[in-house]
């Protein structure tokens, strides 16, 4: 009897082991090493990989902490991270994260929106590949979206708000990261998402009438972050650690009904959701 037990426990190896298990040992290896290599060894291996606990959150920025970030291959290991994490995570996957080195295309955007259709939270740098035509694709799968995280130079080339707007019905938080916030932008945004709650921006300049068109527009906004280098209107900074306070009487008045407003100078704040956006500003911001 002891010595069948010895041998069916001498046949049990690491494919074998129970799913819990895995998913804790597997917790201590990178997300690069989770995808490339140990999805591929079995199929319970990779049952555990496309586990909930992994799979809900694909952040290809991971790859930055990686020894072979920048090195011959990095770009097509970007996008073999990308295709794998989309692959593994499925349905299950509620927040992707795409890298400011990843060049993303229609195709990328229909491959994770076909596959992903249950996404919660995105951060997307819109490229000049991208196309009016396959963001409208892939955000018309995306309507359980409730919070968009964009960055872009210079001005975007597809109107982006609009095709969000229409698509997201759920979104009530909008991060922007950009060279400028002037009146045309303010207008998109108020014009396409009005139901937005949360709205955070940093740029390297912002117009005061963008700033008071959003103002003006966005009635069901409570909370409002901004984060400047330059900025047209005077401000006033508090003796203590508070953050720097844009004062114009008509500014606020019409910030008084907000329950947050808060603006700083970039490298002043670290903890508002507009300095601490991971997405890295324009050269010499």
């Amino acid at each position: 009897m002891d010595s069948k037990r010895l041998s069916k426990s001498k046949a049990t190896g690491w494919s074998d082991m129970p799913h819990d298990i895995l998913l804790r040992i597997f917790a201590f290896v990178s997300i690069m090493d989770r995808m490339l290599n140990v999805s591929s060894v079995c199929s319970s291996w990779r049952r555990a990989c496309s586990d909930a606990v992994f799979s809900s959150t694909l952040d290809i920025s991971e790859y930055r902490k990686s020894q072979d970030y920048q090195q011959q291959g990095w770009r097509s290991q970007l996008e073999l991270i990308f295709r794998r994490g989309i692959h593994l995570g499925g349905p299950k996957l509620t927040k992707l994260v795409f890298d400011i080195d990843f060049e993303v295309e229609d195709t990328h955007l229909t491959y994770a929106a076909e596959r992903c259709p249950n996404l919660q939270e995105l951060l997307l740098h819109i490229p000049v590949r991208t196309t009016e035509q396959g963001l409208a694709t892939a955000f018309r799968c995306w309507t359980m979206l409730e919070r968009l995280y964009i960055s872009f130079f210079g001005r975007p080339h597809v109107n982006i708000f609009s095709i969000v707007g229409e698509r997201c019905p759920l979104l009530t938080e909008l991060k922007i990261c950009g060279c400028f916030f002037n009146n045309r932008i303010a207008v998109l945004i108020g014009r396409h998402m009005p139901g937005l709650k949360k709205l955070s921006f940093r740029c390297a300049f912002v117009t005061r009438d963008g700033v008071q068109s959003l103002l003006n527009m966005m009635q069901d906004l409570d909370e409002l972050y901004i984060c400047v280098r330059k900025i047209e209107v005077p401000f006033y900074r508090h003796t203590g650690p508070g953050p720097a306070i844009m004062c114009e009487p008509r500014f606020l008045q019409n910030t008084s009904r907000l329950s947050v407003y808060h603006i700083c100078y970039t490298g002043e704040c670290g903890t508002c959701p507009a300095s601490t956006m991971a997405t890295p500003l324009p050269i010499n911001f």
